[in-house]
């Protein structure tokens, strides 16, 4: 009796371990494979409007198609000053410059969009990403643009 008792503990002990690693990899690749293989954006194109050197702040347009029917959390963008990535403040403007309500940033499955975005505090290189609530399990990232900004090259 002791000796199935032990078998029993060994394999729940064991399938408990293979569980907690299955887990474990779920939750640390899953988002990679997710990213490279179901991003919420897809055929993104970017043009630069302009740069303001006196507020060191750049407007641009991205245009593409929402392909997955995902709540987008909040879009993600930062800058390289003094070679350190930091958190910038991105606002959505309608095409005459003023700001674009909350109600009216919604982007529909499916179809292609535009949308005019002014970032401050640009410095040396821009990144330019979205975070979006998919499923229950993690945020899905998808990456829209990266550029390097030198001083002869800032539009």
């Amino acid at each position: 009796m002791t000796y199935t008792a032990n078998r029993a503990a060994i394999a729940a002990i064991v399938l408990s371990a293979l569980l907690s690693v299955f887990t474990l990899l779920l939750f640390k690749l899953g988002p990679q494979v997710e990213k490279a293989t179901s991003p919420v954006f897809t055929n993104i194109k970017t043009t630069f409007i302009g740069f303001d050197s006196h507020s060191n702040s750049m407007d641009f347009i991205i245009m593409g198609i929402k392909d997955r029917s995902c709540l987008l959390v909040t879009p993600k963008v930062e800058v390289r000053v003094n070679n350190r990535w930091i958190h910038a403040n991105a606002i959505m403007l309608r095409k005459d410059g003023s700001r674009l309500p909350i109600e009216e940033q919604r982007i529909p499955t499916g179809s292609p969009f535009i949308r005019r975005f002014r970032v401050d505090a640009i410095d040396e290189a821009i990144r330019v990403g979205t975070e979006s609530k998919c499923h229950p399990f993690w945020l899905t990232e998808t990456h829209l643009f990266y550029r390097e900004l030198t001083d002869g090259a800032k539009l």
